[in-house]
């Protein structure tokens, strides 16, 4: 019969094999896949390849994988199914499908397979996940960096700004101290000019009233000698008086409107002094009467 078989029978039988292995086909009383499993053991030995086992194992969809694994006791279901199973065809030396013996060697290999199949399924799902897992929490680290990356590049920009701004405000404020220093030099050197102007002009007035006192305390004492000399007047005496009275007069104006002119020159702002006309014709015109009046006088006009 094992002769028969092509190259796509075999797997074919392991994987319905491996599909039919569940409680209910290992606990069936008519022993169907009890005989079932005999004759393969006896007649199908070239079926024991472990890439056939690995690839059908590793296909199965989880819920069957999950039976799988409970009938040999590595699931949730702590009691080897599997076991009891072949100590029941050994116990009972159930027979083949064509009454053939049963072969524990080839039983204990295709289990030893089938368990190495299913702890290799778990260690690559686990080692996925791991890595899965992994991946997961690298992918999370590399966002929080790239995150820490923004924010570190978000505040060295901001610092830059602010360090930009902090140098333009200090350059500002750096230029109106300067500006500050500037115009409080030139406000105490115009105080300086100011108060030695002051100084200059107080001292120049001062000079010219001291002069202007002088001058008419000498003119007062010139006419109290020239009157105290008249006690016999005569026409020569009075017109001399009256001559040097016009003299003194315009001499006197003209000093004053000097110490004037000299006064706005110290005190004024560049502009000249302006003589009055008007006053100045009439002390002109009183002095040249009186000056006329005392040569009538002393030339013995006037008697």
């Amino acid at each position: 019969m094992a002769n028969t078989i092509n190259k796509e029978v075999p797997y074919k039988l392991v994987e319905n094999l491996i599909n039919a292995m569940n409680e209910t086909s290992l606990t069936d009383p008519d022993r169907k896949f009890h005989k079932l499993y005999v004759t393969i053991s006896s007649e199908f030995k070239n079926i024991d390849k472990v890439d056939y086992l690995a690839y059908i194992i590793y296909e199965l969809p989880s819920q069957k994988f999950e039976i799988l694994q409970n009938v040999f006791g590595i699931g949730s279901v702590e009691q080897d199914l599997f076991s009891d199973f072949v100590n029941e065809i050994k116990t009972n030396a159930i027979k083949g499908m064509n009454n053939e013996d049963f072969d524990d060697e080839f039983s204990t290999k295709i289990v030893e397979h089938i368990r190495l199949c299913c702890f290799q399924r778990n260690f690559m799902t686990k080692s996925v996940k791991n890595a899965e897992t992994i991946a997961n929490e690298t992918l999370d680290i590399a966002n929080t960096a790239m995150d820490s990356f923004k924010k570190v590049n978000k505040t060295i920009g901001s610092s830059e700004e602010s360090a930009k701004s902090a140098k333009e405000i200090a350059d500002k404020a750096s230029a109106l101290a300067t500006i500050s220093s500037e115009n409080s030099e030139k406000t105490v050197t115009d105080l300086n000019e100011m108060k030695t102007k002051i100084y200059s002009e107080f001292i120049g007035i001062l000079g010219i009233f001291t002069a202007v006192a002088f001058m008419v305390m000498g003119s007062l004492e010139l006419l109290n000698n020239l009157f105290s000399d008249i006690s016999n007047p005569t026409s020569r005496v009075i017109g001399y008086v009256l001559v040097a009275g016009g003299i003194y007069l315009l001499v006197l104006y003209l000093l004053m409107v000097s110490l004037f002119v000299g006064m706005k020159k110290v005190t004024g702002n560049g502009s000249s002094y302006d003589v009055n006309d008007r006053m100045f014709k009439v002390i002109v015109s009183i002095a040249l009467i009186l000056v006329f009046i005392g040569v009538l006088f002393s030339g013995g006009i006037v008697h």
